[in-house]
């Protein structure tokens, strides 16, 4: 799984065990819920403050933990292991299961979980407001906003060459391409 190195081995299989039934609860690739947590936990799996108002694995904020009925506090002190419940609740929460068929779609769910599954081209954040000022490397352009695009392209640079399609896409594009060849193969 990648980034798994970056987990101390003490805890490596009990974390990436959780890491892939979490994945597989919710339909989508392990490898993406752990780019995911390495690009929000400034990059170490950081499960404490990040000094941006942000903490733990997923950038849990103050309302989130609220949300979750746990505080920022409590999720700060908690292992690695222990955190992935809370990000195990988040994704329930936001219905992830329903709405994530890509990268860019868990990114959003955690980002800005309100405008999951909306099209690339949604405007999420104009110059001026707090929201483009702590998010501007997204608006990699300089256009004066990001889109839900952009900051999917983002997060895929940063996946490198990890797949971006989900595993029942992929299914069902194997489906397909059977049908197909014994279609046009059949006597």
């Amino acid at each position: 799984m990648i980034y798994e190195v970056n987990i101390p081995a003490s805890i490596r299989t009990a974390f990436t065990d959780k890491v892939r039934a979490i994945s597989a609860k919710y339909g989508f690739r392990p490898d993406w819920l752990m780019i995911v947590m390495r690009f929000e936990s400034t990059i170490n799996f950081n499960t404490g403050n990040h000094g941006n108002g942000a903490t733990g694995l997923i950038g849990f904020r103050e309302n989130t933990a609220a949300t979750l009925k746990t505080t920022q506090a409590v999720l700060a002190a908690m292992s690695r292991v222990q955190q992935l419940d809370y990000v195990d609740k988040y994704l329930a929460f936001w219905k992830a299961g329903e709405k994530v068929n890509s990268l860019t779609d868990l990114y959003m769910i955690v980002f800005l979980p309100a405008k999951a599954g909306l099209p690339d081209s949604t405007v999420l954040f104009r110059s001026g407001s707090s929201g483009y000022s702590g998010n501007k490397a997204f608006d990699t352009d300089n256009k004066g906003y990001f889109t839900i695009g952009d900051v999917g392209a983002m997060i895929k640079r940063y996946a490198g060459n990890v797949p971006v399609v989900s595993q029942t896409t992929a299914y069902l594009l194997i489906f397909v391409l059977i049908i197909v060849y014994f279609y046009y193969h059949r006597k």
